[in-house]
């Protein structure tokens, strides 16, 4: 019996050391795995706030002076009526500190909830070859309830085109070609970087402001980066 007792208790022993080697395999495994995650999670997220220069937006549109040293930089959407409500301030602003800012439209069409974000922003573009950026975004988003709904929107934003002045077979040929989509991507991308999370969504400088409809909160940001220049 002693024997058989001595052979069984040998026999759980060894059990349990495999036991627990198997979980010591499963847990370096998973740790493994863990750690794996963790550095994908580190390496997304350096790259996701990696910093963009606003002070160098290229050649998008402006408004303003040029050389000013404060840079309001918009990421804006066509078919967002928050981004429509803040372009009175936008204006304000424009007229309040002429000569001291520079004004930068980037395109941020939020595609998943406006349908006609995105062509509109292609006109907008198609338009600013033709040096009529500025007449075409003002014309909009004072009719953002009509083209928005429009059941033909690309013939509804070629009559904008043709209203405004543009030739029509210039303007029809860059929209239908697609060719403004890589320059939108790129604002987005500008926009992923800086981690913008709605429209619009607003720089002063580096100073992050959401949405723009407080002309207060704009005009204090804006004094602030002003004092800090001075």
């Amino acid at each position: 019996m002693k024997k058989n007792k001595s052979a069984s208790q040998k026999k759980d022993r060894e059990l349990k050391q495999h036991s627990r080697k198997n979980r010591n395999k499963i847990n370096r495994v998973a740790m493994a795995a863990l750690v794996v995650f963790i550095l994908l999670v580190v390496v997304y997220s350096i790259k996701s706030i990696r910093h963009f220069n606003l002070a160098d937006p290229g050649n998008r549109p402006f408004r303003g002076n040029g050389a000013a040293r404060i840079i309001i930089s918009e990421f804006s959407d066509f078919q967002c009526p928050a981004c429509r409500g803040a372009e009175p301030n936008i204006g304000e602003i424009l007229k309040q500190y002429q000569g001291k800012v520079k004004f930068v439209f980037y395109n941020y069409p939020l595609t998943q909830n406006h349908q006609f974000a995105l062509i509109a922003a292609e006109a907008a573009l198609c338009a600013n070859d033709q040096e009529k950026f500025w007449p075409y975004h003002d014309l909009l988003y004072d009719r953002q309830d009509i083209w928005s709904k429009a059941s033909d929107v690309n013939k509804t934003l070629k009559t904008y085109a043709t209203e405004l002045g543009l030739n029509g077979e210039t303007f029809s040929q860059c929209l239908e070609g697609g060719k403004k989509k890589s320059v939108i991507t790129e604002d987005q991308d500008v926009g992923d970087a800086l981690q913008v999370q709605s429209t619009p969504t607003i720089f002063i400088n580096q100073q992050r402001i959401i949405g723009g409809n407080s002309l207060t909160e704009l005009k204090q940001a804006l004094d602030s980066e002003i004092n800090l220049r001075s």
